[in-house]
C-alpha cells in the first residue's frame, strides 16, 4: 500500500505500485511554483505512474554557497508538493555518497527496485552539459532521458548528439528562477512572486537565505 502523503523518506516501500517513475534531481534552492507545475505537468501529460523529486545534497558541478541545509530543502519541497497526485519527494541522494552522480542515484534505484523503470527527467540547460557528466555514455544508453524546454536554451542543434535523448520541445514553459527567488528572500519582501506561501513562511520562521 502506498502512503497517503506524497512525501517518502528513503526507503520506499517495496510493494510501489508504479512501474514507470520519472527522477527528477536538483537542489530545490528553494522550490519554486515553476518546479511544482512541472512536476505535475510530467504526470499528466507524459503517462509517467509517478514523478521523484530527489532533492540532491551537492551538484559536482555546483558550489554549497546560498545552499540552504539539506533537511530544510527537503522540507520545502515536502510543503510544497502536499496533495500534489503522482509526485513524490524523495531523499535517496542524502544516503547515498556525495558529491551526486546521477548514474549512481539510478543503479542503486534500479537494484533496489529492479521491476520499475527509471526515467531520468531534465532542463535543456542540462543537455549543453550532458557529454561532462559521470558516464554520460553508459547513461545514456541504460535509461530514457527525457528534457524539458527552458528559457533562453535553443537545444535542437545538439539533439544530433544524443539520439537516445527524448525532446518534449511542446511541453511549457514554467516560470521560476531561484536565484531571483532567494534575492527576495534576502531582502525580506513580503511578497515573492513564484513561492508558495507556505514555503516563504517557513523559510522566514527558519531565517534561511538571509
Amino acid at each position: 500500500m502506498q502512503p497517503e502523503s506524497s512525501v517518502i523518506s528513503w526507503p520506499v516501500e517495496s510493494g510501489l505500485s508504479a512501474r514507470r517513475v520519472g527522477i527528477y534531481c536538483g537542489s530545490f534552492n528553494p522550490i519554486h511554483n515553476g518546479h511544482t507545475a512541472l512536476a505535475r505537468h510530467w504526470v499528466e501529460a507524459t503517462g509517467l505512474d509517478e514523478v521523484w523529486l530527489v532533492v540532491s545534497p551537492l551538484n559536482p558541478f555546483k558550489s554549497r554557497q546560498d545552499l540552504a541545509p539539506d533537511a530544510d530543502r527537503l522540507e520545502m519541497a515536502r510543503i510544497a508538493l502536499q496533495g500534489v497526485d503522482g509526485v513524490r519527494v524523495s531523499d535517496v541522494e542524502m544516503q547515498l555518497p556525495q558529491p551526486s552522480y546521477t548514474i549512481d542515484t539510478l543503479h542503486f534505484l534500479s537494484a533496489t527496485y529492479p521491476g520499475v523503470r527509471f526515467v531520468l527527467l531534465m532542463g535543456a540547460d542540462n543537455l549543453e552539459g550532458l557529454s561532462r557528466w559521470k558516464q554520460s555514455a553508459q547513461l545514456q544508453q541504460e535509461y530514457e532521458i527525457w528534457v524539458y524546454p527552458r528559457q533562453g536554451y535553443a537545444v535542437e542543434s545538439l539533439l544530433p548528439q544524443y539520439p537516445q535523448v527524448r525532446y518534449w520541445q511542446d511541453f511549457p514553459v514554467f516560470d521560476g528562477c531561484a536565484t531571483d527567488i532567494r534575492r527576495a528572500l534576502a531582502e525580506r519582501r513580503t511578497e515573492v512572486p513564484g513561492l508558495d506561501p507556505r514555503v516563504r513562511d517557513y523559510i522566514f520562521r527558519k531565517g534561511l537565505y538571509c
